[in-house]
């Protein structure tokens, strides 16, 4: 693989006539493509696979292969490509709450409920399977630096209760090895500067 990466905004179909060139000029054989969830599921449940499509063919016809980078609830600790209905429901997606109670627009992390990750692979995924039978796409990288910018991490009720609480087993060996509960966050990983 002798790849290169495209801007994070080159991605859009109207930005592709000039990616082919400058892959091209490279002479690159696999190019790094972003993905973004606000274009792919532009209504909740409703995917719009035309960028992708469109990034299929035209690599397929200018002889690349594709790294996807899928830009989702995470993009360099921000949801610049996160869906504006999610952005616009902040009691459903609850935001990062920094050390003052100011709300950041950037989603909390915290993992699906069980139900969800037992389900059906993404339909990004399903898509690839059917529409990609020549693999033009070598892999996907799931996420883009994931955490926050401008708060050293979520304050929020919920957050620092958390927080205070004992690490998650899967964490920490600490409770496999000495059979006492897991301490807590801070008394695992020590105080980090502020």
């Amino acid at each position: 693989m002798l790849g290169a990466q495209v801007n994070n905004s080159s991605g859009w179909p109207a930005m592709l006539p000039k990616v082919w060139p400058a892959m091209e000029y490279l002479h690159a054989n696999t190019v790094e493509i972003p993905v973004y969830w606000e274009q792919f599921e532009p209504r909740q449940g409703q995917f719009d696979y035309s960028a992708v499509d469109a990034l299929l063919t035209q690599a397929r016809a200018h002889r690349l292969r594709l790294v996807l980078l899928w830009f989702g609830a995470w993009k360099n600790g921000s949801q610049h490509y996160m869906p504006e209905w999610m952005k616009l429901a902040p009691e459903r997606y609850t935001h990062v709450v920094d050390k003052t109670a100011v709300r950041w627009i950037r989603r909390r992390p915290s993992p699906p409920p069980r139900s969800r990750r037992k389900s059906r692979p993404s339909p990004l995924y399903g898509h690839l399977k059917a529409a990609d039978p020549q693999r033009t796409v070598l892999m996907v990288q799931v996420e883009n630096e994931p955490g926050t910018w401008g708060a050293l991490r979520d304050y929020s009720p919920e957050a620092q209760k958390l927080f205070d609480g004992p690490v998650q087993p899967r964490s920490s060996s600490h409770e496999r090895a000495t059979g006492a509960p897991s301490p807590s966050w801070q008394a695992a990983f020590g105080p980090r500067p502020r």
